[in-house]
């Protein structure tokens, strides 16, 4: 808690990020963060922008562009799941004053064939989990229980993810939360379930979102976002764009997160 509000201190006196430092720090301005968003909406319909009129609006952003989020991305198995597959690991970033370098999983991993998705729809609570009545359009249900009797469909964990813009780390951050297979919301250690070991209480914490008041998230710290993105950029075949930012930065993140299966993005190449 103190560590958040120290964070949001130092987020308030940090000036906006005016001038493109895209290619030489892999971070975004608000409004190259809006051209990535834009990209990943029009490209990807399971994505939409979410509205914020409230006081946590970002006013250096529309209202209508205040985050990004995408509903029901099915989890069908756990992170351990993956890790007894000795699948390869690829160190995206690694510098002297951090011999660990950032961790991607599964590297070998031959991506299928996805048909045209027409319809992905697509939040982790606190320790106690309280859950807290939104009125926002774009809030995250939390509340929901659903009968499991009866029906004839696969049940899987679920997530609702989001993405905002980081104004200390200049970068956009992703938000989980989670849901069991009766619609229940997960509590944070069965969020970890679904996150790399690598990464799960390290570079994940329990926060409350930015955007959607009431209800706690897991979220992927962001200090090392642009440093892993400008290391992809610069291991690319073709020249990246500030519009191929979101492609990138979702597909270090399946590092994170191996079992929530959202990655149906076009390859940055194309």
């Amino acid at each position: 808690m103190a560590m958040n509000f120290i964070k949001g201190v130092a987020e308030y006196w940090t000036p906006v990020l005016s001038t493109s430092q895209f290619l030489e720090k892999g971070v975004l301005t608000p409004e190259e963060f809006v051209i990535a968003g834009d990209e990943l909406v029009r490209r990807c319909p399971s994505w939409a922008w979410g509205t914020d009129t409230s006081r946590t609006a970002r006013p250096f952003l529309p209202t209508d562009k205040q985050y990004l989020i995408t509903r029901n991305v099915p989890s069908m198995r756990r992170a351990d799941a993956y890790a007894m597959e000795s699948a390869a690991e690829e160190v995206l970033e690694q510098t002297d004053a951090d011999a660990d370098g950032w961790v991607a999983t599964h590297t070998d991993r031959v991506e299928q064939d996805i048909p045209d998705i027409a319809a992905l729809d697509l939040n982790a609570p606190e320790p106690d989990i309280q859950v807290y009545e939104e009125d926002d359009p774009y809030a995250l249900d939390a509340c929901e229980i659903v009968d499991a009797t009866n029906v004839n469909v696969i049940r899987t964990r679920t997530y609702d993810l989001t993405i905002s813009y980081d104004k200390y780390y200049q970068t956009p951050r992703m938000w989980l939360f989670g849901y069991d297979e009766n619609r229940n919301p997960l509590s944070p250690e069965q969020v970890m379930e679904d996150i790399s070991s690598d990464h799960a209480h390290k570079t994940v914490t329990v926060e409350s979102h930015p955007h959607i008041t009431g209800i706690s998230c897991a979220s992927i710290h962001p200090c090392k976002h642009a440093s892993v993105v400008k290391t992809m950029m610069r291991s690319s075949p073709v020249e990246v764009t500030v519009s191929s930012y979101m492609f990138l930065f979702l597909k270090f993140i399946q590092g994170v997160i191996p079992t929530i299966e959202y990655d149906f993005t076009p390859d940055v190449n194309e």
